[in-house]
């Protein structure tokens, strides 16, 4: 699950930097060899790519890979926690429990 909401937060990203050069998604996909369908999977989450396609991506995009990365704590905080932490497994559970954790060290050094 927290994987799940990995892509889609870095696919939402994606498709913000390609929206704001104005371009469309077969644009993109040109320039990165990849297909539109592919862009349009990547932008929703629902394609998983290797980290040197988030490089590739991101330069294309003329951003970094950071960019692109949610910040420690930041999808904890976009999950509806009532519904979804139960859906969690032991290692969820676990990543979960790091974020949160990193997310408050975070938060200590503002």
């Amino acid at each position: 699950m927290i994987e799940e909401l990995l892509y889609q937060e870095i696919g939402k990203r994606i498709k913000a930097y390609r929206e704001q050069k104005k371009w469309t998604q077969e644009e993109l996909a040109d320039r990165v060899h990849r297909s539109r369908t592919s862009i349009t999977n990547i932008e929703q989450g629902k394609q998983r790519f290797q980290i040197h396609s988030l490089y590739e991506i991101a330069d294309t995009l003329g951003i970094t890979p950071l960019d692109l990365l949610p910040q420690p704590g930041e999808l904890i905080t976009n999950v509806d926690l009532p519904e979804n932490v139960e859906k969690l497994d032991a290692d969820g559970i676990e990543f979960f429990k790091k974020m949160y954790l990193n997310s408050k060290k975070l938060g200590e050094k503002s």
